[in-house]
């Protein structure tokens, strides 16, 4: 199937319900992190958000209060401090993963938090909302770093400063390490804001379901999933209007996958790149996209 102008993304989704879903600088000197970069304590945190998307999946009060408990175990471990130089951060970092271990938690491929609690399986996607739990309530500067298939935490000291962490092993890895390890581009590695992790969140927790379950989700399930996608369009958007040369990668991102069979992770593409047309493109000729 090849997309066409005349393709509507009611169209797209009616055949499905989901929407898809590491050099380090040397920091020696003290430094108060880029206030962009440091989350307002969140209660709930990032991780009761996951949590709060896998109810009707399976997801209980119970494990709402073993993520309270492990939360609290972890942030006590911590040595805190108003800055952190990068030996400092990297303590700190090491504090957690210790305190996940010393909890008995291991790494494994598993697509739920609450299952990954309950079992004490945890792979680096549920590692990572580990970790931003921890910074919200703390108020640490950390925010997750997307690559294919993989995700790791990164401590941001500034804007163009910062160390990245690879949970699955607790330690250190540069952006030249991790492309080297996956054999990708630069441009295969982005940060994400805490709703577009939540976003990807929802999107694998989507490919975790059978089909037919995912056409019975509950609507509390669908509100926070719509919720996390807008947040994820939006942030699409913001970034082609500041960057009009991505309208060929959202171009071929989105044809890629509607040729995979991937509509879902399409469409956000797709919808950005109506609302945001280029000076060459009237509104008659923008690619016409409606929701139902």
């Amino acid at each position: 199937m090849r997309f066409t102008k005349q393709t509507s993304l009611a169209a797209l989704l009616s055949t499905g319900l989901l929407l898809s879903g590491c050099a380090s600088p040397q920091m020696n000197e003290t430094r108060m992190p880029h206030p962009s970069f440091v989350y307002q304590k969140n209660n709930p945190t990032s991780a009761h958000y996951a949590l709060d998307i896998e109810q009707g999946l399976g997801a209980q009060e119970g494990d709402t209060t073993t993520l309270d408990t492990l939360l609290t175990s972890i942030e006590r471990s911590l040595t805190l401090r108003p800055a952190y130089t990068r030996e400092q951060a990297l303590l700190v970092l090491s504090q957690i993963a210790q305190a996940i271990r010393h909890d008995g938690y291991k790494t494994k491929k598993q697509n739920f938090l609450y299952k990954g609690l309950r079992s004490k399986k945890l792979d680096c996607d549920l590692y990572s909302l580990i970790y931003l739990g921890v910074a919200e309530r703390c108020i640490l500067p950390l925010s997750v770093v997307d690559l294919p298939g993989h995700w790791f935490i990164r401590w941001h000291f500034s804007p163009d400063e910062y160390l990245n962490w690879e949970t699955t092993s607790a330690q250190e890895i540069s952006d030249l390490e991790y492309l080297r390890l996956k054999k990708i581009p630069s441009d295969k590695m982005r940060e994400l804001s805490r709703d577009e992790a939540l976003a990807y969140q929802s999107e694998t927790i989507g490919k975790g379901i059978p089909w037919i379950h995912s056409l019975l989700h509950t609507a509390r399930w669908r509100e926070v999933h719509e919720r996390a996608q807008d947040a994820l369009l939006r942030s699409y958007i913001q970034l082609l209007e500041e960057n009009p040369e991505l309208r060929r990668v959202y171009q071929d991102k989105s044809e890629l996958y509607i040729l995979k069979g991937e509509l879902g992770r399409a469409a956000p593409y797709l919808r950005a790149l109506e609302l945001t047309p280029s000076a060459s493109e009237s509104v008659s000729n923008s690619i016409v996209l409606k929701h139902d």
